[in-house]
């Protein structure tokens, strides 16, 4: 059985989130650089929260690979509906605060990895 870690994630503001969830969280994986990865296969449980959040973002991930300098993290979701549901809350907070041009151009890169 496979360790589960929680990770907080504290931004400055919602722009920070906005900007690390677009380069990093809206894809399938990413690489998360650090000098302590984890084991291969332990769960990471994301808390993503920012000032005028009403509530923290959650998102799964478990360690795919390990590398020298960090590890990449696959994300995934218990249902689609979970992932639809996440990812519908995170573009409302970004068309409401960004606008819908800003964000969506946020986020069309994110699109084109699916």
């Amino acid at each position: 059985m496979s360790a589960e870690v929680e990770v907080p994630v504290e931004y400055k503001n919602l722009n920070a989130l906005f900007a690390d969830y677009a380069r990093n969280f809206s894809r399938p994986w990413t690489i998360i650089r650090t000098e302590n990865p984890f084991d291969v296969g332990t769960v990471l449980r994301f808390r993503l929260n920012a000032p005028r959040l009403p509530e923290p973002i959650y998102l799964q991930g478990s360690v795919e690979e390990r590398h020298a300098d960090g590890m990449r993290v696959g994300f995934f979701y218990r249902t689609p509906e979970e992932r639809r549901a996440n990812e519908q809350r995170i573009r409302q907070l970004m068309t409401d605060s960004l606008g819908p041009v800003l964000s969506s151009l946020l986020l069309a890169p994110a699109s084109s990895d699916r």
